[in-house]
């Protein structure tokens, strides 16, 4: 497999991007291939759940209480936690932008202070 063009297309590191008005993006095979799936990452400032990083989730009960320290193993995380609860999830590994969210019955979440609107 060959890149053809977009710096940061195949590098494996989500920080660095190609696109822009009127993107296009070629792949140059070697022989006729059959690809079983192609996936694409939004751009983004690595503010999200990052593979072998450590996280723990709070909810408010009159004060923040902890539902237990993970090392995701995918780019979700899996708590038991309580319905109707305001949340806050924490990087231990590295980063410092947290927001508290809620989760509503459809398990969207909800960030406070953003607009949340998907239209």
């Amino acid at each position: 497999m060959r890149q053809e063009w977009g710096d940061g297309v195949f590098d494996d590191y989500p920080l660095t991007f190609s696109g822009g008005k009127d993107f296009t993006l070629g792949l140059k095979l070697e022989e006729p291939t059959s690809i079983g799936f192609i996936e694409f990452q939004v751009r983004n400032d690595d503010n999200h759940i990052n593979i072998g990083e450590e996280y723990e989730l709070f909810y408010w009960d009159r004060d923040w209480k902890s539902l237990g320290r993970q090392t995701a193993k995918d780019t979700v995380l899996f708590y038991n936690a309580p319905a109707n609860a305001l949340f806050w999830l924490r990087n231990h590994t590295k980063g410092n932008e947290e927001h508290v969210f809620t989760i509503d019955e459809n398990k969207r979440q909800w960030w406070l202070s953003f607009d949340n609107n998907l239209n």
